[in-house]
């Protein structure tokens, strides 16, 4: 078990190094993405002042269910941007006009 953590730390540090390399699009896309989640936020809180329970539904399990459904989307949305470890060779092919191995 400490291996595999060992082993998820040295990859999240790789995975921090790279999205630092362009500071300005890191930064860009972490104010894009708590701008997302403000107004996720929002329209939630301004749906339950004008209608206090939804179907039975209160704001603080819709709210749980909100943040919930926050957790898969960033998983996957970061486990997109970096290039999948199947990859083991260089992901572009060459004399293919830059095609995308993966």
């Amino acid at each position: 078990m400490k291996r595999h953590l060992r082993l998820f730390a040295l990859y999240f540090a790789q995975y921090a190094k790279v999205r630092l390399a362009y500071k300005a699009d890191f930064f860009i896309a972490f104010f894009s993405s708590m701008t997302a989640t403000v107004i996720g936020f929002g329209f939630v809180l301004v749906l339950f002042t004008k209608i206090p329970t939804l179907q039975g539904w209160s704001f603080y399990e819709i709210l749980f269910l909100y943040a919930f459904s926050l957790v898969p989307l960033g998983f996957f949305t970061g486990r997109a941007t970096v290039s999948s470890p199947i990859c083991h060779s260089s992901p572009i092919k060459p004399r293919q006009g830059g095609t995308l191995l993966c």
